[in-house]
Formats: structure tokens, C-alpha cells, sequence
């Protein structure tokens, strides 16, 4: 890629066109009409998350659930991701429309980071932006919708 400013205005272009093309395509779960909840994710991920938007939302910070059975710990817990920033779009309620914030919140950044990483490799801004939009819509990192720790793995990565 050169260093040119032409360069960057282009990077920049083809990544609003990539947020658009993302906000359009999960129109859904952004006006909270759908929601990626399959398998594990209502007898285990949807109640843990729920918990965890209303501990946030109250200002409480989230040591015990005592929902389970007698209660458990809810912080020790590997997979409730108490400590992760974009946790706090669980906070939006209702459940749905935090989860869903969360689950396009991480699409997006992980089609940002494909864009950017193309582009520094040196490949055109176009095909940027399309190999960017293959890898955010599809099949393979969509699928990971109902396992949120994997897809924000994947995001970051």
C-alpha cells in the first residue's frame, strides 16, 4: 500500500462502505427482529449474558449469580466475560438488542481488521473491501454467531 494520502482516503472509503454494507445486511439485529440463539445458547449462554446486563445495568458488580440452583460464582467463571470491554453492549437492554449489539459489534471489527490487514499487505482497495465483506458475511464466521467467545476470539485475531 502507499503511504499516499489518496491511499488512505480510499482505505477509508472502502471501510465506511464495509460498516454500510455490515448495518444493512444485519438490519435485523440491529432493530432487535432477530436474535442468533441456537443449541447451547437458551439453557446456558442467553441466561448467563442476561445476568450479567443486569448486574451492569444495576451499577452491581457480578461476583455471585444466585439464580443457579443455590447460587454460583459467577466472576470465576470462564466464559462469562465480566472483564471484557464490549461486554458492556450486553448492558443495552432488552437481552436481545444487547446481544445482538454484541454479536455485530464483533462482525464489524473483524471485517474492519480483514479490510486493514488486505490493504497492508498491499492489495487494491476493492478487492480490500470485497475479500472483507466474504470473510464478515460468511458462512464459516457467521456460524460462530451462538458461541460468542469464539467469535470475539476470532474477531480480535
Amino acid at each position: 500500500m502507499k503511504p499516499g494520502s489518496s491511499e488512505r482516503i480510499k482505505t477509508a472509503l472502502a471501510a465506511l462502505l464495509l460498516l454500510t454494507f455490515v448495518a444493512w445486511f444485519f438490519l435485523p439485529f440491529l432493530l432487535d427482529r432477530a436474535l442468533v440463539a441456537e443449541r447451547d445458547a437458551f439453557s446456558s449462554l442467553l441466561p448467563m449474558k442476561a445476568f450479567l446486563g443486569r448486574a451492569l445495568r444495576a451499577g452491581v458488580f457480578p461476583w455471585w449469580n444466585p439464580a443457579p440452583g443455590l447460587g454460583k460464582p459467577f466472576f470465576a467463571e470462564w466464559n462469562t466475560a465480566v472483564l471484557y470491554p464490549p461486554s458492556a453492549l450486553l448492558a443495552i437492554a432488552p437481552l436481545s438488542r444487547g446481544a445482538n449489539a454484541f454479536f455485530v459489534f464483533h462482525l464489524a471489527a473483524t471485517g474492519l481488521g480483514a479490510l486493514l490487514f488486505l490493504r497492508a499487505i498491499g492489495v487494491e482497495p476493492i478487492a480490500a473491501l470485497f475479500g472483507a465483506l466474504v470473510w464478515t458475511c460468511g458462512g464459516p464466521l457467521l456460524s460462530l454467531g451462538h458461541l460468542v467467545n469464539h467469535l470475539a476470539a476470532i474477531a480480535w485475531l
